[in-house]
């Protein structure tokens, strides 16, 4: 019997940090196109691989050929496509070329690659980017691809910033310079609590180097913050965010979602510690804790600063501050995602 997709996803994603991201990807994607193959074909259709009258029979993944280990094999009823699947990862070795080669007497097998961008000049280049445009010009209801979508864009493989400008988009340039530049202002004072607080952390604290740290947050993130400067396996932000159309306000403190002993102590650490209840608790995503309000509850800049560095003064004296270089360092490729720059 076929194993379930859940249990290829739980097998294959286990090894090096980006043979375990490709592996579940894969795994991810293959389930995609099983539930609704339209997405996929319309990118092999555009790419000139497949006609449109090829007819997808199956999807197989991590399939064992001669010449190495297929990530994606999709067999069509008169043709074969081999799909290298690359996620922040250049070729391995000379791998492209064996495939190459071995499928250079099949004229009915082809090699592809589906990366963020092209490996080689020889072989077929699927992108991400043109796979989540496809997602949304197919129309696909397939809770899958929505889901394949939103996971694309978290991992930095797609975006949306290739679609038409809005007229809301052309009227924002002058206001968002602007709530720049104030919210960087706003939080240069929460900054030099938050160093007197804890300055085995490390903050950034003058107003150029607080312009400089929210600027990059916005760019990678699409949030405006300062976090501790310390490579440790949790850390601590402040800033503002999106917010249901508006503008949220928070502090909170992160760990590595794989990190799951850490997120555990983090929360034990803040009951004990009596930590307002007031302070949300997650335990999944980035933010194990965090307390938020909309920018817009504030009278002005003095009020929303105040706000923040009396929240920080609650994770002090609930000891998280304290507690977070006893979690430890960082660990290499632990911090995919990272919401440090």
């Amino acid at each position: 019997m076929q194993p379930s997709t859940l249990s290829r996803l739980f097998v294959y994603a286990k090894g090096s940090q980006n043979a375990a991201r490709e592996n579940f990807t894969t795994e991810a994607l293959a389930a995609a196109v099983r539930d609704d193959s339209a997405p996929l074909l319309t990118l092999l259709l555009e790419a000139g691989v497949v006609s449109a009258a090829a007819k997808l029979i199956k999807v197989l993944t991590q399939m064992t050929v001669p010449v190495g280990i297929i990530d994606l094999v999709l067999l069509f009823d008169a043709s074969e496509v081999w799909v290298e699947v690359k996620v922040d990862a250049p070729e391995s070795g000379n791998q492209l070329t064996r495939y190459l080669e071995h499928v250079s007497n099949a004229p009915r097998t082809k090699v592809v690659t589906l990366a963020k961008t092209p490996l080689r000049a020889d072989v077929v280049p699927l992108t991400w980017q043109r796979l989540r445009r496809a997602i949304d010009a197919t129309g696909t209801t397939s809770p899958y691809w929505r889901d394949f979508r939103t996971y694309l864009e978290e991992i930095r493989m797609a975006d949306a910033f290739d679609e038409p400008i809005s007229s809301a988009e052309r009227a924002a340039l002058g206001p968002a310079h602007a709530l720049l530049r104030k919210v960087a202002r706003m939080l240069v004072p929460v900054a030099e609590a938050a160093a007197s607080m804890a300055p085995h952390l490390g903050w950034r604290v003058t107003e150029p180097d607080v312009l400089k740290e929210v600027t990059s947050k916005l760019r990678a993130h699409g949030v405006m913050s300062v976090s501790t400067r310390a490579k440790l396996r949790a850390g601590i932000s402040f800033g503002t965010f999106p917010e249901d159309g508006d503008t949220g306000v928070g502090a909170w403190v992160w760990s590595y979602p794989s990190a799951t002993a850490v997120r555990r102590q983090l929360l034990g650490a803040a009951d004990a510690g009596k930590l307002p209840i007031e302070w949300e608790r997650s335990p999944v995503d980035w933010e194990a804790l965090g307390a938020y309000r909309r920018l817009s509850e504030f009278a002005d800049h003095n009020a929303a600063a105040t706000w923040l560095v009396e929240r920080l003064g609650e994770l002090e004296s609930a000891g998280l501050m304290k507690l977070l270089p006893a979690l430890g360092l960082a660990v290499a490729g632990e911090d995919e995602g990272s919401d440090d720059d």
